[in-house]
């Protein structure tokens, strides 16, 4: 699947995802048919996944990474499905060693990571033995993350079962809530002013 030609298109499209299949066709002397019919075929297989990416950096995001020791195997099962759709997560994995779970978070501001990492995050399950949390400086690599944008804000509680409403932090504008609920509160236009 991944032959030569595959991995020059997946190339030509990580450095510009707007090129071309004619551009990408020249480069490697196909037709644009050719190029579409490769790319399909590496999207229908799960290889490739073309979408729009965002840095985070510039939008002033925190990043925290959280390692977590879960008792048991069903416990850890639960807890990765109860947060795979949690809109802040950018990676999260079980792991080997002496923690068995991590995940890479996004934020908007410090202040509500403060509360997601307290309050909302798997660190607070039962099933949890113990936890680290390390905040970040903004990321080196990758430059761009795949975080959703999302326009209608419908669920009244967060895809990990959490009701913003009910909570102290979000009811005293210390955090801003769920981005994949209808109490989230930050403005994205209104940024932060560059200096």
């Amino acid at each position: 699947m991944l032959d030569n030609k595959n991995k020059k298109i997946i190339n030509f499209l990580q450095e510009n995802g707007r090129k071309s299949l004619n551009e990408i066709g020249k480069q490697q002397n196909l037709s644009h048919t050719s190029i579409q019919k490769r790319l399909n075929k590496l999207i229908s297989s799960n290889l490739v996944k073309i979408s729009a990416v965002l840095n985070l950096n510039e939008l002033e995001f925190s990043f925290a990474v959280i390692i977590a020791e879960i008792e048991g195997h069903d416990n850890l099962t639960k807890i990765i499905d109860t947060f795979k759709n949690c809109p802040r997560i950018l990676f999260l994995s079980p792991m080997m060693g002496g923690h068995n779970l991590i995940s890479i978070m996004a934020c908007e501001d410090a202040s509500s990571m403060n509360q997601i990492i307290n309050v909302c995050s798997f660190r607070n399950h039962p099933a949890v033995r113990r936890s680290e949390v390390y905040i970040c400086d903004s990321p080196i690599i990758p430059q761009f993350f795949n975080y959703p944008i999302i326009i209608e804000h419908k669920e009244k509680q967060s895809p990990c079962g959490i009701t913003c409403l009910e909570c102290e932090k979000f009811q005293n504008a210390k955090c801003v809530g769920c981005p994949g609920t209808i109490h989230y509160k930050f403005n994205q236009n209104k940024g932060k002013s560059k200096k």
